[in-house]
């Protein structure tokens, strides 16, 4: 894997704006299922809600098949009376964690909906306009007592707002007087810039004293800079390189000027040389890509489209390769419309100079 590390750019007067602030995450959802796991993700949801003044709505699921299959064939009586001990015992819990440390001064509401989750999860936070998920996920089980398939990774196909994703032990605090710092897995399309905007808004919502810190990285997945190559190809590879060097220019310069940003973020890009697209990115975001720094950032962000991840690359679902792979929270923005091809977007040569070594 080779990386090529395009300038940094701190500029945070160009991207004052007043409607950055109104734009961060005000209704916050955080789906528990009466685990601890699952509570590991109420810090960075109170964290966010208190950097907007926002809601954090704790969605408690019962999941009717799996809790109740069994004892379906019973009596209509007996299950009920089991659903509404249940639901006693929901609304307690959620009580509870409302009280917590976690919460402290966080606006709390609490929800108790049964179904099955990962639908009920997703239905919930579009019919009542939430703005970001937040969920604690461990790989492919999903949450422990929901063990049908990854929870996570349903939620992440199917829903039309942001989705953070906690690992299990890890958390999304950062040092006062260190910066957030956001890889974002871009691809050269417009489909991919989608998650520019509330990644900008995350950070921005975390850097309390640093301005944060954002890369836009893409994986160019060309043979190693030291593989067999014929002399004819090397053409074609210095093509690709430059297009690739002058789209994430393009997109930094975009990101900054945009009236929507928030101020106090500073923008950079690099180019990785791999194959394997979702591990090079996972490597990149964990170790730092040797880039400017020996530390790994703080989460990754990336644009999906349901099944298909980031679809122009057609390697299968990079973001659900991601997810499995990274020990790294996961952003995940489900992208809408059309995709415009890398041509569309990029200035041309003699607009934007570009050096890629």
């Amino acid at each position: 894997m080779s990386i090529h590390d395009g300038n940094r750019t701190n500029d945070p007067g160009s991207l004052t704006c007043e409607e950055g602030n109104k734009a961060m995450f005000q209704h916050i959802l955080v789906p528990l299922d009466g685990s601890q796991r699952a509570e590991q993700a109420l810090p960075a949801a109170a964290r966010l809600a208190r950097a907007s003044g926002g809601t954090v709505t704790l969605l408690y699921v019962p999941n009717l098949r799996y809790e109740y299959g069994p004892y379906l064939a019973q009596s209509l009586t007996f299950t009920e009376s089991m659903i509404e001990a249940d639901v006693a015992g929901a609304k307690l819990y959620l009580a509870r964690v409302a009280q917590s440390e976690s919460l402290r001064g966080v606006k709390t509401a609490m929800e108790i909906v049964a179904g099955i989750p990962a639908q009920v999860i997703v239905v919930y936070a579009q019919q009542h306009a939430n703005d970001l998920i937040v969920l604690c996920s461990h790989g492919h089980t999903g949450f422990k007592r929901w063990a049908l398939g990854s929870v996570a990774q349903q939620i992440i196909r199917h829903s039309t707002i942001p989705v953070l994703v906690l690992r299990e032990g890890e958390t999304l605090a950062v040092e006062e007087n260190r910066p957030v710092r956001a890889l974002v897995a871009l691809d050269g399309s417009s489909f991919a810039t989608q998650v520019l905007k509330p990644t900008v808004q995350f950070v921005a919502a975390l850097s309390e004293r640093v301005p944060g810190e954002i890369m836009l990285t893409e994986v160019v997945p060309l043979p190693p800079h030291d593989a067999p190559i014929a002399h004819q190809d090397l053409a074609a590879r210095r093509h690709v390189l430059q297009e690739t060097a002058t789209y994430l220019s393009h997109v930094a310069e975009q990101v900054l000027v945009q009236s929507a940003m928030n101020a106090g973020v500073a923008v950079a890009w690099s180019i990785v040389v791999s194959e394997d697209v979702a591990e090079a990115i996972v490597e990149t975001a964990e170790l730092g890509g040797d880039i400017d720094s020996d530390d790994g950032y703080d989460f990754i962000a990336v644009a999906t489209h349901g099944r298909s991840g980031l679809d122009r690359l057609r390697l299968g679902s990079v973001t659900e390769h991601i997810l499995d792979a990274t020990k790294l929270p996961l952003l995940v923005v489900h992208a809408v419309g059309s995709q415009l091809e890398k041509r569309e977007l990029v200035k041309t040569p003699t607009e934007t100079m570009v050096t890629v070594r």
